[in-house]
Order: structure tokens, then sequence, then C-alpha cells
């Protein structure tokens, strides 16, 4: 049974890739996001978002899923590695836009901690 339709307010790979450039920055790397200015020795991240959902039965519920490719030095050294991550939020009182964006940060969260540890061993390495 259909109860809402849930539009993002902006593009949700640019929703998605701005919240891994501030965790990267919080880990002090130097991140660059217009590739016309990258050059060979710097390591290049795609992230394609591959599931991106919320719903609200009784309880919120949320999946953010991502692969990830690592270049460096024009080598893959990480290619199209799967993250997940799922939440859980209260109650579905009223189908809220602010419980929707919550579940969905709160499932990002949860990718990234598996994400951001292998991102930056990768970058390190």
């Amino acid at each position: 049974m259909k109860t809402a339709k849930v539009v993002a307010d902006k593009e949700v790979s640019i929703w998605v890739r701005d919240i891994i450039v501030e965790e990267l920055k919080r880990s002090g790397a130097s991140v660059i996001t217009d590739e016309a200015v990258l050059d060979n020795k710097a390591t290049k991240i795609t992230i394609d978002v591959l599931v991106f959902y919320a719903q609200a039965y009784m309880r919120y519920g949320g999946e953010v899923t991502v692969a990830v490719t690592l270049t460096k030095d024009n080598k893959k050294i990480v290619s199209e590695k799967t993250y997940t991550g799922k939440a859980t939020l209260g109650m579905n009182w009223g189908a809220s836009s602010e419980s929707y964006q919550k579940v969905l940060e709160l499932a990002t969260e949860e990718m990234l901690k598996t994400l951001m540890p292998d991102i930056i061993t990768a970058i390190k390495s």
C-alpha cells in the first residue's frame, strides 16, 4: 500500500558525496571534487549510489548502498566494493519528511562505519 511519495530536495548522489567529502576532511585528507585539477598521483574515488531508500510502515526504515572504486596512479586499488548501511527509526505517526531524512542519515552513518576505514587505508597505502 502506497502511503506517501517522498522526493529529495537535491540530487542523491551529491548528498552522499558531500557527506563522504566531509568525513574525509575530518580525517585530515585533502579533497578535490573537480576532476579537471586532479593529477595522476591523487587517489580518485568514484562512488555510485546503488540503493537510497526509505519507507514508513509501523516504523521508518532506510537503506543506503554504494559501490566504491579507488584509482591511484591510473591503477584500480579498490574495484567496485559495495558498502551498505541500514537503519530503523521510531514509530511512524505521520510520515514526516524530517523522519525520512533522519532514517536515511542514520543508514548513511552505518554505511560510513565500514566505508571510511577502507578509504583511509587505501589512501595512505
